[in-house]
C-alpha cells in the first residue's frame, strides 16, 4: 500500500526516443535534374533538326518562300 505514483518524469529522461538523422538526398536530386535536362536538350535538338528540314512543308511555305526570296 505504499506505492508512489510519479506524475512527472525526471527531467533527464526524454519523452520521445531520439530521431535518427535523415540522409541527404541532394545528390539524387541533382542527378535526376541533370538527366531531365539532358533529355530535354536531346528532344529539342531532334525537333529543331526536323523543323529545319521540314518546316517549309509543315507551314505550307513551299510556294510562298520562292516568291518572297525573288522579291528581295
Amino acid at each position: 500500500m505504499n506505492e508512489t505514483i510519479i506524475s512527472n518524469p525526471p527531467p533527464d529522461v526524454p519523452l520521445t526516443p531520439p530521431e535518427e538523422k535523415k540522409k541527404s538526398n541532394t545528390l539524387l536530386i541533382v542527378v535526376i535534374v541533370l538527366i531531365v535536362l539532358c533529355c530535354c536538350c536531346v528532344c529539342l535538338s531532334a525537333f529543331g533538326g526536323l523543323a529545319w528540314r521540314n518546316g517549309d512543308r509543315w507551314l505550307n511555305l513551299q510556294g510562298f518562300l520562292p516568291l518572297l526570296l525573288a522579291s528581295v
